[in-house]
């Protein structure tokens, strides 16, 4: 089922529900790989995505949800990292601490820069 739960979440559930094509990626890659023209990329971008409509259904039937529990869900307002509980805030406040840990090895970088910088600061 792994093969056909990531086919259900490219082609369905990340398009219908976020707008997310992953074909952006792929073609993008195959232009700069120069395996395909920038044209024929905008032009394959166009055509719908491929989906099989009775994957949908198995998808209902393996979460047990009716179609009135799917509707909710797909017509539910997105949700961002910032609606829920995090230590960012935390982390953020105790920023020298973990510059210090940076700098001796224990936390990675992209840690440090993901987490403790400000939002102001990464706007800058």
């Amino acid at each position: 089922m792994e093969n056909r739960t990531a086919y259900f979440i490219n082609n369905y559930y990340l398009p219908v529900k976020f707008g997310i094509d992953l074909r952006w990626c792929e073609y993008s890659a195959l232009v700069r790989s120069g395996q395909m023209s920038r044209d024929e990329a905008l032009q394959k971008i166009k055509e719908p995505k491929p989906f099989e409509k009775d994957l949908l259904t198995e998808i209902k039937t393996r979460l047990s949800y009716d179609d009135k529990q799917w509707d909710g869900i797909m017509n539910a307002p997105n949700k961002h990292y910032t609606d829920y509980p995090t230590y960012k805030r935390t982390f953020e406040r105790l920023r020298p601490f973990f510059f210090l840990l940076y700098k001796k090895g224990y936390v990675t970088r992209s840690f440090y820069d993901k987490f403790c910088v400000l939002k102001e600061e990464k706007a800058l």
